[in-house]
């Protein structure tokens, strides 16, 4: 049994999932995922998504608790080093990489483990095709993407810019870039419109204001610590998806999410080094 702990943001935790259930589909390893509604997402998976097999949401911080213990506590990393030692349990998380690629590229010292444990918000296990299969919207969110993406047509361009916490993607994609590309691609075809997803709303406002009519803005408001600013989210992820193309932010997995939900091109918006 592989029990697995998908972390931090909503397309963090989209990758581990696919990743997860890659992994557990190539060696026929029978497995859990825990969802947990925390600070960092404030709702849970069936809030969003129709159910997956093997998937479980949860508010109680149990696995966090395993691995809080396991970095402070001495005697508690000893009695996982004994049962790692005796093929009983193996722990990883997305600071042990190169050990995790290591195990998986030994079928038969991976499949000696009765029970592994592995928190990540990276994907460990990616295939070449994202399984959007497993991300169904429940009908009420599938309505609101509907309505939000209903002036959409083939010039509509997303335009993704990370912001609040993320300091590498507002270093290295600045807002002035976005607006020279847009300016750029408004040259080229007049016909062009932006939907501009971002978690900062001044960003939003901005944009607007420099585009006025050719920039497409959602009305909710993106709050990761309540439940309807990730539901907010979750809409203007997949709105970014039918979109033509992305143009998106360095260091940010929701750009890249939405460009394989929707089978589109995205191209990161960046100073050159």
């Amino acid at each position: 049994m592989i029990v697995f702990y998908p972390r931090c943001g909503l397309a963090n935790r989209m990758r581990v999932i696919d990743s997860a259930i890659n992994l557990c589909s190539q060696f026929e390893k029978p497995y859990r995922i825990y969802w947990l509604k925390d600070s960092e997402l404030n709702c849970n998976f069936s809030s969003i998504w129709k159910p997956i097999s093997g998937l479980r949401d949860t508010n109680i911080p149990l696995l966090p608790l395993f691995f809080k213990l396991r970095r402070r506590s001495k005697i508690f990393r000893f009695l996982l080093s004994c049962l790692d030692m005796w093929h009983i349990l193996k722990v990883f998380n997305e600071m042990e990489y190169e050990e995790w690629l290591q195990l998986i590229q030994m079928p038969k010292n991976f499949q000696a483990y009765r029970h592994i444990f592995v928190s990540s918000f990276s994907a460990f296990y990616p295939s070449s095709v994202f399984r959007t299969n497993l991300f169904c919207l429940q009908p009420t969110l599938f309505s609101k993407v509907e309505d939000e993406t209903m002036v959409f047509d083939d010039n509509t361009i997303g335009i993704h810019i990370r912001r609040t916490d993320n300091i590498l993607s507002i270093k290295q994609s600045p807002l002035s870039l976005f607006e020279e590309r847009m300016n750029k691609d408004l040259n080229a075809n007049p016909n062009t419109k932006f939907y501009v997803a971002s978690d900062d709303s001044d960003v939003k406002h901005y944009l607007k204001n420099c585009f006025k009519d050719k920039v497409i803005l959602s009305n909710g408001i993106l709050e990761r610590n309540t439940e309807a600013g990730t539901l907010q989210a979750v809409v203007e992820l997949y709105a970014l998806s039918r979109t033509s193309k992305i143009l998106g932010s360095y260091y940010s997995s929701f750009s890249v999410i939405a460009s394989h939900l929707g089978s589109i091109s995205m191209e990161t918006i960046q100073v050159e080094n």
